[in-house]
This record gives C-alpha cells, structure tokens and sequence, in this order.
C-alpha cells in the first residue's frame, strides 16, 4: 500500500486524513510494487528499501543515510493539520517500536467516548506480510472512519506492520523473515519451507517485538490481523464466536482451521497458547483493490463496536 494513503504525524499528534485522495496512490504503489517484483532482484529490493529513496509511488521518503528514528511520522498525512479539522479529529499517533530498517512503526489510537461500556482495548493490523497490500488498504480505510466517529472500545490500528516489506513489496521484512513465523509460539520451530524463514529465535525481529509488546503494554484481547489471499474469518482462541458474526456480515465462509501449520504464528501465540480473541481477515485481493474494504467494512466496524 501507498504509505502516503496511511496517516502519521509526531508521536503523540493528532491526525486527520483526506479520504479522496489516497486511493489512485494506493493502486499505483501496487502497479509499481508489481513491476518491482518482475524487474528487480532481491538485493536492489533491500537497497531500494535501505535507501528509503522515494518508496512506494515516490511519496514515502525517507534520507539516504539518515537515522528515520529521529524523523517520527514519515507516513505522511495526505493534508496537513489545521484548525478547521480539529473537531473531526479522533485519534492520536502514536509509534510503537521500529522495522529492522529503522523505520517508525505507526499505529492510530482512538479512544472510546466516555459513556462506552468499558471493554479490553483491541488491535487491528495489516501488512504483517509486505506484499499484501489490500491489509494496509483495510486498516487505512477503517481509520478514515474511526476519526470522525470513534469506536465503542479503545483501538489500535497499525496500517503497515511490516512497513520494510510493504515498501519493497516483499512478503517478508527486511532481514528475508516471515513475520507470522517469528512469533513465541509453543511450536514455534526453526524448521521451514523455503520463504517461510522464522528467525534465528522466536521473535527476533523487531516488527513482531513491537507487536508483542503492544499488546501486553495495554492488555489488549480482541486482535485482529488483516491478511491476503484468501476468503475467510480464520479465528484462533476465544475468536470464534466473533469471527463468525464478521463473516456473517461480510458474506465471508468462517473456520478455525487455515489447512496448513502455522507454527509461530500471530494466531498460535495469542489465540491458541494465551487463548485471547483472534480474528484473522483472509480477502481475496493480494493487490490494493477497494473491494477489500468494502466487503469487510461491516465487519471491522463491528470490531471495535462501532454499529455497521
């Protein structure tokens, strides 16, 4: 996805987007992700992503040789803030650790208003695989919703979990690891096909520290991760009976069974070993179409209790 579709700022700042204007940069970051893969070798891919020099559609950018950590909010807002947006503003931006490039992991934080029944926070994210860009479209879209009305319970979202990899268009992140492999599972194992590296040890990579950390720092126990290519409401743990409402309203087939072994998966550690409510959003759409936000929108809405 088109980081410049996603919304940032300094840590701590309020955002607001334009919803108009991110969707042909979206599709174009796809096109040139596409042209990417066929054109390019590994190596110039993790150049390309190591150099930031212009990123996906040339709007995410980043200095050669420059330490992103000190430039927090390069997922740039497609407007500016201003006065005139302050009473549409919602949430707040807020980074959560780094990618293995160095880059700023964002999520939006939104809180609920103050008469929501309290409820254990929730995290929505996409692009744990990077070259699942339709999973940032999602998170993107439910954002632009989320700030002009909040959801029933404080949620997260992080539009690019894998911000190297969404950049490159790879799956995996910038060290060749498959994100949804590293995590400390109770099977996690350093045995793997071929592009499903898990790491040198559970949870080497600093995108699924990130993850991980987030989610014990505020507790959260509805965790929804956003996915490509599949059409399915997959849950783990306590996520069935979610899952199942999810797919009711996105006319999606729901299963707690993906058909393969997923060891050290987002899903075994938090749904199956620590039994919390995962929902994982299979779309049929690998590319950054709209049609995975418009088939899921009920659905996510539903998520974070916001009335579909």
């Amino acid at each position: 996805m088109d980081p410049a579709a996603l919304v940032g700022g300094r840590q701590g700042r309020r955002v607001a987007v334009d919803p108009e204007r991110g969707l042909h940069r979206v599709r174009r970051a796809a096109r040139e992700g596409r042209h990417r893969r066929r054109h390019q070798g590994d190596a110039e891919r993790r150049a390309h992503a190591a150099l930031g020099d212009g990123g996906v559609g040339g709007l995410h950018r980043l200095r050669p040789r420059h330490d992103p950590r000190q430039e927090p909010g390069t997922l740039v807002a497609s407007r500016a803030i201003g006065p005139r947006y302050a009473s549409r503003v919602a949430g707040t931006d807020e980074i959560i650790g780094t990618t293995a490039l160095g880059r700023p992991i964002e999520a939006i934080r939104f809180r609920p208003p103050s008469y929501a029944k309290p409820r254990p926070p929730a995290i929505i994210f996409g692009a744990l695989h990077g070259d699942e860009p339709s999973s940032a479209l999602q998170a993107q879209r439910l954002i632009e919703e989320l700030l002009d009305r909040p959801p029933g319970r404080e949620t997260w979202i992080i539009p690019a979990a894998n911000l190297d990899g969404l950049l490159a268009g790879t799956k995996n992140n910038a060290n060749d690891v498959d994100l949804n492999r590293n995590f400390a599972s109770s099977n996690w194992t350093a045995e793997h096909k071929g592009g499903y590296f898990p790491g040198a040890t559970p949870e080497s990579e600093p995108e699924s520290r990130a993850l991980a950390a987030l989610i014990d720092k505020i507790g959260a126990e509805r965790l929804v991760a956003l996915h490509a290519t599949f059409k399915v409401m997959n849950w783990d743990g306590r996520g069935r009976e979610l899952a199942e409402e999810m797919a009711r309203l996105a006319g999606y087939p729901a299963s707690g069974d993906i058909g393969y072994p997923t060891p050290g998966s987002f899903g075994t550690k938090y749904g199956v070993d620590r039994g919390l409510e995962v929902v994982t959003v299979e779309v049929p759409y690998l590319e950054a179409d709209e049609r995975a936000w418009t088939e899921t929108r009920s659905a996510l809405r539903w998520a974070v209790d916001l009335p579909t």
